[in-house]
C-alpha cells in the first residue's frame, strides 16, 4: 500500500473518530464522542500503522503536528509535509520537493466534509472495561457499511489517560490495519 493510500486510509479512520466528537447530528447519540474528544484536543501525535493482508504485511508510520504538518514513512519511501510544501524520498534517495502537492492541510481538515464525502452507516457500542498489552482499557466495539468496502468492524481501545491509544480495523475481505498512537502532544516535524 503506498503513501498516499496509507495516509487516506489512517485520516478516514481518525477523522470518523473526530466527526463523532463534533456533534454531528448523524453521530449525536454515538458512545464513541466521549473517546474521540480528548485524541481531537491533541496537538501533535503518531501512529503506527500495521496491515496484514492475503499478501503479507508491512508497517508503516504517521506523525501528525497541527495545524498542518505530516510526516509519513512507510517501506521504500518517505514524505513530510510543511503547509504547503511537500517532500518525497524514495527508495533511500535524497529529498525531492514537491511545492505544488499541498498534504500539510490533511492534518487539519474539516472532518465533517471528509466524513460527508465518504458517507457510511456508523454505529459504536460501547463494550465496556478491556485489556490491551495488559494493561486496563475502555473498549469500543464500531460497524461501519461502505458501498465501496463492504462491512468493516472496528475495535478502539481509551487508556486511563482518556486518549485512544489503539484501533484494530478488519474490513470485508479480511485485511486488518492495526492503528497504536502515542507521543501525544511530543511530535515536531521539520522541513528535511
Amino acid at each position: 500500500m503506498g503513501a498516499m493510500k496509507m495516509t487516506r486510509a489512517l485520516l478516514f479512520v481518525v477523522t470518523g473518530l473526530a466527526v463523532a466528537a463534533t456533534g454531528s447530528p448523524a453521530f449525536a447519540s454515538n458512545p464513541c464522542i466521549a473517546a474521540a474528544m480528548a485524541n481531537l484536543k491533541l496537538t501533535s501525535y503518531e501512529t503506527t500503522m500495521t496491515t496484514i493482508h492475503a499478501g503479507g504485511s508491512s508497517v508503516s508510520t504517521v506523525d501528525i503536528q497541527k495545524p498542518d504538518r505530516i510526516h509519513v514513512v512507510n517501506p521504500g519511501s518517505e514524505m513530510i509535509a510543511v503547509g504547503h510544501q511537500t517532500w518525497m524520498k524514495m527508495n533511500g534517495s535524497g529529498w525531492k520537493a514537491y511545492p505544488h502537492m499541498d498534504l500539510g492541510s490533511l492534518a487539519s481538515m474539516d472532518p465533517t466534509t471528509f466524513m460527508n464525502k465518504h458517507k457510511s452507516d456508523v454505529t459504536c457500542v460501547d463494550a465496556g472495561p478491556g485489556l490491551l498489552h495488559g494493561q486496563p482499557a475502555h473498549v469500543f466495539k464500531s460497524s461501519a457499511t461502505n458501498p465501496r468496502t463492504g462491512v468493516v468492524h472496528a475495535t478502539i481501545y481509551q487508556m486511563s489517560d482518556g486518549y485512544v491509544h489503539h484501533m484494530d480495523i478488519v474490513d470485508s475481505k479480511g485485511t486488518t490495519l492495526s492503528f497504536a498512537m502515542s507521543r501525544f502532544n511530543a511530535v515536531n516535524i521539520s522541513p528535511p
